[in-house]
């Protein structure tokens, strides 16, 4: 394909900062579908207008502190067997309020983790019974589809994996806003009691749903 002149590769930098001006991720037949040249897009990524988040998806540079929403999106388009958890499905479930500063992630053992991207990744290991089928559902942010865990799952894995986060009020704290928000305290215990909960964390749980259910019923 013969180099296109500086005019058109002005006009080529415009469209293609005008399709990923929403902050999302998009694929590469999206962008050539709109216009985009395949040697614009290369010549884009190249000069650092533009950044490939995994094969043929792209997006713009992320500045300052990225938007969490973004870089949980992206580390998702580099791993698509990856599962969005702990603090992170917390945020995106509207059980936290602030953005978590690293991405958490469950992946299979031995899957591939992704390498490079937007906020610093942290790599759960799940190998136990229905961890990646029960309350595991499929959504979309920021042009990618993903899987995430739901809300009574995020609730059960923050209190069960606490050890990771560094506090142990976490799970408590994401449990009661979600049955403040209306949630059902019992489809906690259930969603638990599939995934084999350990019995310290059942014990801790179910005085935690007894306590919710006398103040939020």
């Amino acid at each position: 394909m013969p180099d296109i002149g500086p005019s058109a590769a002005v006009g080529q930098r415009a469209l293609l900062e005008q399709l990923l001006s929403d902050g999302c991720v998009r694929r590469s037949a999206y962008l050539l579908a709109a216009g985009v040249r395949a040697q614009a897009l290369a010549d884009a990524v190249r000069a650092g207008i533009v950044v490939r988040a995994a094969p043929g998806a792209y997006h713009l540079p992320m500045a300052g502190r990225p938007s969490a929403r973004l870089a949980i999106a992206v580390a998702c388009a580099r791993s698509s067997r990856a599962t969005v958890c702990m603090l992170s499905a917390a945020y995106l479930c509207g059980l936290v309020d602030a953005p978590p500063v690293l991405t958490w992630l469950a992946l299979p053992v031995g899957a591939h983790a992704p390498k490079h991207g937007g906020l610093p990744e942290r790599i759960l290991r799940w190998s136990h019974a229905g961890a990646f089928g029960e309350g595991v559902v499929t959504d979309e942010l920021c042009g990618v589809t993903l899987r995430r865990t739901d809300a009574p799952r995020t609730v059960v894995d923050l209190l069960r994996y606490a050890r990771y986060l560094g506090e142990d009020d976490a799970g408590l704290h994401a449990g009661a806003r979600y049955v403040r928000q209306g949630g059902d305290p019992a489809a906690l215990l259930k969603v638990a009691e599939r995934l084999a909960t350990p019995a310290s964390t059942m014990r801790r749980l179910t005085s935690a749903v007894q306590e919710w259910q006398g103040i939020y019923a």
